[in-house]
């Protein structure tokens, strides 16, 4: 999987996890902070 695509998939998960209106709050807001970390990183290893 190319580094592109894994920035992607991360900012996909991050909309669907955003969109989600089953899930907790503090849940949502733990998953988003772990995406937000992982996408951010994946951004810096790309340049």
């Amino acid at each position: 999987m190319t580094r592109q695509e894994k920035i992607k998939m991360i900012k996909n998960a991050m909309i669907t996890l955003a969109q989600d209106k089953k899930l907790k709050p503090e849940a949502k807001k733990r998953g988003l902070l772990s995406l937000c970390r992982a996408y951010r990183r994946q951004l810096r290893e790309l340049n």
